[in-house]
């Protein structure tokens, strides 16, 4: 395995785990701009859960990366990256819209956090959607080379 393959692997699991509390630290800076110190730097034990649960599609994305990226051919190649960028976009997504629910106190704010017992469930979703679509546009992409 070649180094690249391990840096992404690493990359994508340490970003899993941070995703949560970087989006919120720069959620609560634009939409409350306060001199004090953002509440979200304050460390509570739940946090490592969240930031497990957050990391589920990321360590499997991680995972499919780095047992399959030997000898791809350009259907692989667009179906993996299209099933990493839409699973990672729609995590930033949702993770936005529940810091800015918590940050600006809405209503249904609460609860919003219950979103991330379900993250995983829509990650692996969209990794799925993503690999289709992306296998899809190589496949066309393939016949447009040949043709």
């Amino acid at each position: 395995m070649s180094i690249y393959i391990k840096w992404w692997f690493w990359s994508l699991i340490i970003l899993g785990a941070l995703v949560p509390f970087t989006t919120g630290v720069f959620v609560e800076l634009i939409y409350n701009p306060d001199p004090d110190l953002p509440s979200v730097l304050r460390f509570y034990p739940g946090d490592i859960f969240i930031a497990l649960l957050n990391d589920i599609p990321f360590i499997i994305l991680a995972f499919f990366i780095k047992h399959s990226c030997h000898n791809l051919k350009t259907p692989q190649k667009t179906a993996i990256a299209c099933a990493g960028v839409l699973s990672v976009s729609l995590n930033l997504i949702i993770n936005i819209d529940v810091w800015k629910g918590i940050v600006l106190h809405l209503p249904g704010s609460s609860t919003a956090a219950i979103v991330y017992i379900f993250l995983p469930i829509y990650g692996i979703i969209a990794m799925m959607v993503g690999y289709g679509v992306g296998w899809l546009i190589g496949k066309i992409i393939l016949m447009m080379k040949n043709t």
